[in-house]
């Protein structure tokens, strides 16, 4: 087998034919399907969204001060619903007896949500026995049965964040990521969490989950070997 690496090519610069001779593609197939073919080259740092803490999440469901705004939180943090989802969800999309919410046309399409305990209570009694139109309505009467927009909502739950004392930016979509990690954190296989959220790909749930130290710690301790006899 002759493994004498291959004489540069005319008019390609040296040091690139040495790279390829000593780094061939094929030992980096990573790289090549990212599009980085150049293992020297720094990669581009990628925003890491952060997640609620558990007092965080606390603090803001004392913070809120209506049924209305408890209910917008259990939405985001129990059900994982974009904002605009929120806004668009619609009475008889809710199914109480079965404990299940359905998304009609998401980002990503229809989907189908199961209800946490504590939502399904919230929503009962939220909708006190209202079977159609929005969820959570407008206060503006003159307009009509509509729901919140994105941006009503958005202010909502940055209002109820600045009031738990939440000192960083906080947007709608840490919600999402929190849903996720949570779900993550309790043992939910990946591709579960993937259809609750409403993704088509199994990479873009993987940048919502983000592993907790006490996660992290747990999982080292398990690698501890046994005391010698």
């Amino acid at each position: 087998m002759n493994t004498t690496p291959a004489l540069p090519q005319a008019g390609a610069p040296v040091h690139t034919d040495r790279r390829a001779a000593i780094c061939p593609q094929s030992e980096f197939p990573l790289l090549a399907k990212s599009g980085n073919s150049n293992p020297a080259k720094p990669r581009k740092k990628t925003h890491v969204t952060p997640v609620f803490t558990a007092e965080e999440k606390a603090w803001m469901f004392a913070e809120a001060e209506t049924s209305r705004d408890r209910l917008i939180l259990l939405l985001l943090l129990r059900a994982g619903l974009r904002i605009g989802e929120v806004g668009h969800l619609q009475a008889q999309q809710i199914d109480l007896a079965a404990r299940r919410l359905m998304v009609v046309d998401g980002k990503t399409g229809d989907r189908v949500v199961p209800l946490a305990a504590d939502l399904a209570v919230a929503l009962e009694k939220w909708l006190a026995g209202r079977s159609i139109g929005p969820v959570i309505l407008s206060r503006n009467r003159r307009a009509g049965p509509r729901g919140l927009t994105a941006r009503m909502l958005r202010l909502i739950v940055k209002e109820i964040a600045r009031r738990a004392g939440i000192e960083r930016r906080v947007h709608p979509h840490q919600f999402r990521h929190t849903f996720a990690t949570d779900l993550s954190d309790r043992g939910v296989p990946v591709r579960d969490i993937m259809e609750l959220l409403g993704h088509r790909k199994i990479a873009t749930t993987q940048i919502y989950l983000h592993c907790s130290v006490g996660r992290l710690q747990a999982a080292m301790d398990s690698l501890m070997l046994p005391a010698p006899l």
